[in-house]
This record gives C-alpha cells, sequence and structure tokens, in this order.
C-alpha cells in the first residue's frame, strides 16, 4: 500500500521532480559561470580573452621593447582572460617575475589590478612627433591589462548573475517544499513559485543578452580601437553555460504555468461537475415534493366525484 502511495505521489509532481533536476543544474551553471577566471582551475570559463596579434605590423616593435629588459622580455605571448569575478593572466615567460615566484599563470581580484607590477610591465608607449620645424612629441600608451580590466569592472558586472543564483537558490528549496507530500501552505508556495521562476526568466534573460552585448562589443571595438594590435576572443564555454541555463530557466517557467494551467482547468471541470449534481439534485427534489401533492389531489378530485354521483 506504501508502495502504490509513493508511485502515485512521483507521478502527480513528475512535472516538479524535472523542475527540481533543472533547477540543481542551473545552479551548478550559473555558479560555475560566476567563479569563471576567480582561481587558475577556472581559467578556462573566460568571456574575452586578450592577447596580442602576431600579424600585426606593430607586433615587431612590441617584442622589441619588451626585449629591452630581462625582465619584461617575453611578455608579448602573454594572454588574459577576463570573468565576472576575476582577470587570468596565462603564458607568462619564466623569467618574469610574478607575485614574487615563477608562475606561467596567474588570477587577480576584479578590481585590483592597477598596483600590480605586471600592470606597470604591460604598458606601452607610442610617441607621436610632427613634421613641422618646432616638433613636439605626444605620447600614448596602450595597455592590454588596463583594457581587460575595464571590461570586468565598467561593462561586464557580475550583480545581475549573483542576483539570479540567490533567486535560484530559494527556488530550489521552494520547489523541495512543494514536493514534500502533507505540508502546509502548498497553493501559495506554488503561486509564489510561478512568479519566482517568471521573474527569473526576465532577470537572466536581460542578463544573458547583456552579457552578450557585453562580450561582442569588446570583440568588435577593441581590436579596431587598438590597431589591430590586440586580438579579441569570445568564451564560447561560458556562452554556452549562460544560454543554456537561460533555457532552463524557461523550461521551469513553462513547468510551473502548465501546471497553474491543468489546476486551473480541472478545478473549473470540478466546479461544473459540483454544480450539475446540484441543480439535478434540486429538481430530483422539487419532483419528489410536488409528486404527493398531485397524488393528494388526485385523490381528493376522485373522491368529491363519487360523493357527488351518489347524491
Amino acid at each position: 500500500m506504501l508502495g502504490i502511495k509513493s508511485t502515485w505521489s512521483f507521478f502527480k509532481n513528475s512535472p516538479r521532480f524535472m523542475a527540481l533536476i533543472f533547477n540543481f543544474i542551473t545552479v551548478f551553471l550559473t555558479v560555475f559561470l560566476l567563479i569563471g577566471c576567480y582561481n587558475t582551475s577556472n581559467d578556462d570559463t573566460f568571456l574575452v580573452r586578450y592577447e596580442f596579434n602576431s600579424d600585426s605590423p606593430m607586433y615587431s616593435i612590441i617584442k622589441e621593447s619588451f626585449a629591452t629588459s630581462n625582465k619584461t622580455s617575453g611578455l608579448e605571448k602573454i594572454q588574459i582572460r577576463t570573468g565576472y569575478m576575476g582577470v587570468c593572466v596565462s603564458n607568462v615567460p619564466s623569467n618574469y617575475d610574478l607575485q614574487g615566484q615563477a608562475l606561467s599563470t596567474y588570477c587577480y581580484a576584479r578590481k585590483n589590478l592597477t598596483n600590480t607590477s605586471l600592470y606597470s610591465d604591460l604598458q606601452i608607449k607610442f610617441s607621436q612627433s610632427s613634421s613641422s620645424e618646432n616638433s613636439t612629441s605626444d605620447q600614448s600608451t596602450l595597455n592590454i591589462l588596463q583594457i581587460a580590466e575595464l571590461t570586468v569592472v565598467k561593462v561586464l558586472h557580475p550583480y545581475v548573475l549573483i542576483a539570479t543564483i540567490i533567486l535560484t537558490l530559494i527556488m530550489f528549496l521552494l520547489i523541495v517544499y512543494v514536493i514534500l507530500p502533507g505540508v502546509p501552505m502548498k497553493f501559495q508556495v506554488d503561486k509564489f513559485l510561478l512568479l519566482l521562476s517568471s521573474v527569473i526568466v526576465l532577470l537572466w534573460g536581460m542578463g544573458a543578452m547583456y552579457t552578450h552585448v557585453g562580450i561582442r562589443a569588446s570583440y568588435e571595438f577593441v581590436p579596431a580601437a587598438s590597431m589591430d594590435i590586440i586580438d579579441t576572443y569570445r568564451g564560447k564555454k561560458s556562452g554556452t553555460m549562460s544560454w543554456f541555463s537561460f533555457s532552463f530557466y524557461l523550461v521551469i517557467c513553462v513547468i510551473f504555468w502548465s501546471l497553474y494551467i491543468r489546476e486551473r482547468t480541472s478545478a473549473s471541470k470540478d466546479e461544473e461537475i459540483l454544480n450539475n449534481a446540484t441543480n439535478r439534485n434540486f429538481h430530483l427534489g422539487a419532483d419528489n415534493i410536488s409528486r404527493p401533492y398531485m397524488q393528494n389531489h388526485y385523490y381528493s378530485s376522485s373522491e368529491n366525484s363519487s360523493y357527488h354521483s351518489k347524491r
């Protein structure tokens, strides 16, 4: 008996179990997306990657400028990956003293780059001299690490993703609650889940689109603004995780709306059946009341007619 009851409860709550599974997956996807480039173990989950363009006419000049010092020799091969919470630097030459160690890869917090030695060592100065008699030279600088920092701090903000993760965890706990049998206020929690899933879809839909636009802008504008000195690559893994998360959120929202519509339709049908049964019982009761009256009226009429015939 217990097995039959458990089986029936499972099939009855199977859409909610599916929503719970999708919710569990999205928690991991969004968390790993958030901590991408926060440490070296997650540096492959990046949003944008910057490196010097080896096909650029300026590449040889950059290489020579770095080769003037043994400390900075080989920095032209460096790669910088940006994520929501940090910036990772890879392909650092072995001769470079990075944080007091000979490291090939190192990750910084998103707002902790300006005071590092690598920040100043990657700064490239270009001189522009006029052809007039009183020639003056103007210097302009290009810093690939500064571009990465601006991308993280000014363009790709993590706050929408953090809010989405918090709401996703709340939704996960509420789904577990409504799956449990015999808990109070299940109907109210179901209605709140309907609202919460819709809010998360809208929130992360805007967040995913904003991130996509930010990555696209960096991909298009940085090479052009740097005269093709810097190459930009989009993170395909992070993009896939972002849109898969949105798809799962959308599926969860559709599941809850389908359950709501099904329950409302079922309630309307039950109400209609109840009203029909009430009306039928009312008519049957009215017939039962009127039938004795008609019988009494018939018998009284018969007696009166027989009385008159005898007289």
